[in-house]
């Protein structure tokens, strides 16, 4: 991806001021029926990945007021990244994807602020599969401390000599094989630390150019899935959460000669097939030159054609996302991109989002705390606040008082839709006369949990 130059910011800094001024949207939480009765504009925000220069973090703050789906983190961190992208965060009850490119040398952006990282060639030459998981498990929830929870990376590609991505050393190793281990390696650490890891550039930009320069090509199809595409492989057998989709030309897969795949409905296809109807997929920056010079499409235009070719996120450097959501709302008014289609994507990336936002804790325990001359055949309740929607499973201890440990207290589960009450009761009359506690936690589809509440006692008649 692009990295902007100091004027281009500053141009960017003033057209969004200029954009912005009129007072911005709130949204509440997905509710109960999901996102099924969303405004096109809402949806249109939920599909836009959009970078921002570090210095200018105040403008994510207004983006995701508006609902942006993601940002990705372009420039140098401010000692204060963490403080400033807790503010972002907390701006939307649905949390913006917060991205950054920590691959390693070359392309990583939080080394001052966490440590740096080697290159992925020379992990792949110096380190073991298991150190590099090892590894991405150690640096996710570094990155997570700081607000950011989705890694563009590990780059999936193939080292070839003489290329673009063997120039920077950005490739595991030559061999697809050992380029899909050490990359599922690294998802997996990633994920281990509730970090959203994408793979990339599908599918594969290690026989061809710089497409953020100019428009490049692959070999033909044959000789891609023989190769390039088998990197891809083991990642999507684990289930890898996301992949980024490449801007370069594919002979016999994508329509045309200027046609890249991150816009080519034949290569979207095949990658939805190849990855599976979960995987979140994300385009390479639209501002790239095999986009512009290629198709002579501006960002806008790029992103509604990506998104109907079966993108779920379009990722754009350099314009604002409102300017990218009219156009999509435009397509999804006229009909060009079927909102079918358009809530497929939000439900995938509401998905890649519980794996790294747990539910809100429990609230409005039932019965109160301290309550006396309870029934020994209570009803214990809760209500469930989760910001994603979907449904929460609700886990319930309870003890005897001066029990030794919540370890050894019945626990049981309750499934609910997120934002209702999930109530348990216990398969037996409890003692008369007897003090209890209780304590519950909420996890949600992808078994990211909120913290146990504290215990919340009662007497019973």
């Amino acid at each position: 991806m692009r990295r902007l130059a100091a004027s281009v910011a500053t141009t960017i800094a003033t057209t969004v001021a200029a954009t912005l001024v009129a007072a911005t949207p709130t949204f509440p939480a997905v509710t109960t029926h999901g996102s099924a009765t969303w405004s096109d504009r809402r949806i249109a925000m939920q599909l836009v990945l959009a970078g921002i220069q570090m210095d200018h973090l105040s403008q994510a703050l207004t983006w995701a007021k508006n609902g942006v789906g993601g940002i990705v983190l372009f420039g140098t961190p401010p000692k204060d990244l963490g403080a400033q992208l807790a503010q972002v965060r907390a701006a939307n009850p649905v949390p913006p994807f917060v991205s950054s490119d920590e691959e390693g040398g070359e392309v990583q952006r939080l080394s001052s602020l966490i440590y740096r990282l080697r290159s992925a060639e020379w992990m792949g030459a110096h380190r073991s599969v298991q150190q590099v998981r090892a590894r991405a498990a150690d640096y996710a929830p570094r990155m997570k401390a700081l607000g950011v929870d989705m890694d563009l990376a590990p780059d999936t590609d193939l080292l070839v000599p003489g290329h673009f991505i063997s120039q920077v050393h950005r490739a595991f190793a030559s061999a697809p094989a050992a380029v899909g281990d050490y990359a599922n390696a690294w998802q997996r650490g990633m994920r281990s630390g509730h970090v959203v890891p994408v793979v990339k550039h599908w599918p594969g930009l290690g026989h061809s150019g710089n497409t953020d320069d100019s428009l490049q090509s692959t070999p033909p199809l044959r000789y891609m899935k023989a190769h390039d595409m088998r990197s891809f492989e083991a990642t999507f057998a684990a289930h890898v959460p996301a992949a980024m989709v490449g801007n370069m030309v594919v002979p016999g897969l994508t329509e045309t000669d200027k046609t890249p795949a991150s816009l080519s409905p034949a290569a979207l296809h095949l990658l939805r097939k190849q990855g599976g109807d979960h995987l979140l997929i994300i385009t390479d920056s639209l501002s790239a030159g095999a986009v512009r010079d290629g198709l002579g499409l501006s960002q806008a235009q790029a992103a509604v054609r990506a998104l109907e070719s079966g993108a779920d996120m379009a990722l754009v450097d350099g314009v604002t996302p409102r300017s990218i959501a009219d156009a999509i709302v435009a397509a999804l008014q006229s009909g060009h991109y079927a909102r079918p289609a358009a809530m497929a994507s939000v439900r995938r990336i509401m998905a890649a989002k519980r794996l790294t936002t747990p539910p809100d804790a429990p609230t409005a325990f039932t019965p109160a705390d301290g309550a006396t001359g309870v029934a020994r055949t209570v009803t214990l309740s809760v209500r469930t606040h989760d910001p994603l929607g979907g449904k929460d499973h609700v886990w319930f201890a309870l003890r005897r008082h001066h029990s030794t440990a919540w370890s050894a207290a019945p626990t049981a589960r309750v499934t609910v839709p997120a934002g209702t009450r999930a109530s348990y009761q216990p398969g037996h009359s409890l003692a008369s006369g007897a003090h209890y506690e209780w304590r519950v936690r909420s996890c949600n589809t992808a078994r990211f949990c909120s913290a146990w509440s504290t215990a919340h006692g009662f007497t019973t008649s």
